[in-house]
């Protein structure tokens, strides 16, 4: 008896071994044909790879699979798409219209929230550059639109470096280092370089920033 239970014990241990790593990224879309399907793929570089497909039904799909590193994906079904981090853990995505998240994960749970503050500032930025145009303001309004917009430039650019600085050693850090580290003069990129370097020692991109940074 007790040599069957060290055996079950042994046979869940390896069970919880291989699920670690293991993701489920759970969603839903709008309007769909009969036999639409929605595709993962992962982002090599600028190009897409196809890497997993599900058929949609009634409005819901689901992808699993292991994660044994993080990496940049995009799942997608016709024009709509939602870029998200494939990494263990339970992922929800919805590709309704007006939606397009990903949530569950910490990498996608930051990616997110950064991305609805960026889209924030966006859209008050187009909104105060669109009253710009019109052909009636005064001097001093067309220069007090001007310093609004000269504002949110400061406000967006700040955020940017505000989310490499908090996000040191994760890999939503590292996307965004990767994507704006030339907003960073290079006092700044040399503040954050290491604790990047120190987390992801491999990454050929952080050493190529590092040594052009160095040079500086």
């Amino acid at each position: 008896m007790k040599k069957i239970a060290l055996m079950a014990i042994a046979a869940l241990s390896m069970v919880a071994c291989q699920n670690e790593n293991a993701y489920t990224i759970s969603g839903s879309v709008g309007v769909v044909g009969e036999n639409d399907s929605v595709s993962l793929q992962l982002v090599e570089g600028r190009r897409l790879t196809d890497y997993q497909k599900v058929a949609v039904k009634e409005g819901k799909f689901e992808f699993k699979g292991v994660a044994d590193s993080v990496r940049m994906a995009v799942v997608k079904l016709g024009d709509a798409y939602c870029q998200l981090f494939l990494e263990p853990g339970q992922i929800r995505v919805d590709l309704n219209p007006g939606q397009n998240y990903a949530l569950g994960t910490p990498n996608n749970n930051a990616f997110e929230a950064y991305a609805t503050d960026m889209d924030a500032l966006r859209e008050e930025y187009v909104a105060i550059a669109e009253s710009g145009k019109n052909p009636e303001l005064s001097d001093e309004q067309k220069k007090d639109i001007q310093e609004q917009l000269d504002n949110l430039e400061a406000k967006h650019l700040q955020a940017i470096k505000n989310c490499i600085a908090d996000n040191e050693g994760n890999d939503f850090g590292l996307f965004v280092l990767g994507s704006y580290y030339y907003y960073l003069s290079a006092q700044e990129l040399a503040d954050v370089l290491d604790g990047y370097i120190s987390a992801f020692p491999t990454n050929e991109s952080l050493q190529r920033i590092k040594a052009n940074n160095d040079v500086v």
